[in-house]
């Protein structure tokens, strides 16, 4: 990884509604950005949300594994973070 890219930033995001709380988002995760939320979906679910978005590295790992379609991972505005 080059230093440019290690310098950018990412914006993720879980779409609550469309997410059952199965977990991979968390278990992919290697910067513990995702954690289970403090309140059910309408689904019933414990939503995961993205709680540490900062720590993001765009790996996109969740982005991959979420059965759900429920994850986006972005780049930031002003992509380079000090």
């Amino acid at each position: 990884m080059s230093t440019t890219e290690s310098k950018k930033s990412y914006v993720t995001t879980v779409e609550e509604a469309l997410c059952k709380a199965c977990g991979y988002c968390a278990e992919s995760c290697p910067k513990d950005v995702f954690e289970p939320a403090d309140h059910l979906n309408e689904q019933g679910y414990t939503p995961f949300v993205a709680a540490h978005t900062e720590n993001c590295i765009g790996c996109l790992n969740c982005l991959a594994l979420c059965p759900d379609f429920a994850i986006t991972v972005e780049e930031a505005e002003g992509a380079a973070a000090k």
